[in-house]
């Protein structure tokens, strides 16, 4: 009698590990999904930047985005994009290097280095910064609701 228990305890265990190594490989291959989908955005984000398209910037980010500048100045939507639409501040490349893409279910933590090339009112603002973005996935699509720049 001890024998048979012993066997069905086994035999629920292996069960169980066989159960749980199908759910990893299904979230595995979602997870991988996700964050080829995330890292297309950060590349499509930084390419808004380079052609100064501040309308498709507009519409990869939450009504209630919020961008905390080098220096330390919180800025919505609205401010982190008109010098943009202006023509104030022109970038000539932005690239994101180092990305690393941390999923949460549907929220992405995005941590980078970005190189920027850049002139405010004719000014060289070009730098090397340290950045973290914040995405969520709405209705199917990542949209980026915070980031931060630091310069390095």
């Amino acid at each position: 009698m001890k024998i048979i228990i012993g066997v069905l305890g086994l035999a629920a265990a292996a069960a169980s590990i066989g159960l749980g190594q199908t759910t990893i490989t299904k979230t595995s291959s979602a997870t991988k999904a996700n964050e080829a989908q995330v890292r297309k955005f950060i590349d499509n984000f930084a390419d808004g930047f380079t052609r100064n398209d501040a309308e498709s910037l507009d519409k990869v980010t939450s009504a209630d985005y919020s961008f905390v500048a080098p220096n330390g100045e919180i800025q919505d939507k609205a401010k982190r994009y008109a010098p943009i639409k202006s023509g104030d501040l022109k970038y000539t490349s932005v690239k994101y290097t180092d990305v690393t893409v941390r999923l949460y279910g549907d929220t992405a933590v995005v941590t980078a280095t970005v190189d920027v090339n850049s002139r405010l009112k004719g000014n060289d603002i070009s730098g090397k910064f340290r950045s973290t973005l914040t995405l969520i996935k709405m209705k199917g699509r990542w949209m980026l609701v915070a980031s931060q720049a630091n310069k390095i």
